[in-house]
């Protein structure tokens, strides 16, 4: 006897298709963690539409949403010890199309009322660009310099 015997098919009720699309939409918009670990360290970043970021948030850091940004988030870990928090670090970061034109992202600290530092910085795109990100850092007090590349391309809202 098949399991169908048993549960007959329901069909699925409009909410729940509304329900379905909406946390698809907003997990397309979610960051895409990218990290490496070199020399005890861990550098973590991840992009993220600016429109998608709360508004006090937004407020906070200076970001202006705009369906035609995105927003770097970029922190600095002692492997291990993610718990403890996050590390100060000199970080940089340029974001670089497939038609090779580079343009810098300028970073900023942003201190967390519990004392973690992360870094943010704003970037402008094209609707459907793909963009190659390079982010260093170095840990305050470290002779240690991480770099990570990845690969992303934002979703298209608003256009």
């Amino acid at each position: 006897m098949s399991l169908a015997a048993h549960h007959p098919a329901r069909p699925i009720r409009p909410s729940r298709i509304a329900a379905l699309l909406i946390a698809t939409c907003v997990l397309a918009a979610a960051a895409q963690p990218q990290e490496v670990s070199r020399d005890g360290y861990t550098l973590r970043s991840s992009t993220i539409l600016s429109t998608a970021v709360a508004p006090r948030t937004a407020r906070e850091h200076g970001i202006e949403p705009s369906p035609s940004r995105g927003v770097l988030n970029v922190v600095v870990q002692r492997e291990g010890q993610a718990a403890s928090g996050n590390l100060p670090a000199e970080v940089t970061a340029i974001a670089r199309n497939l038609a090779g034109m580079e343009r810098d992202i300028p970073m900023r600290e942003a201190q967390a009322p519990n004392g973690w530092v992360s870094y943010v910085g704003t970037y402008e795109f094209a609707p459907r660009e793909v963009l190659d990100f390079i982010v260093t850092a170095r840990p305050q007090g470290s002779q240690t310099e991480l770099s990570l590349k990845f690969r992303d391309r934002l979703p298209v809202t608003g256009w």
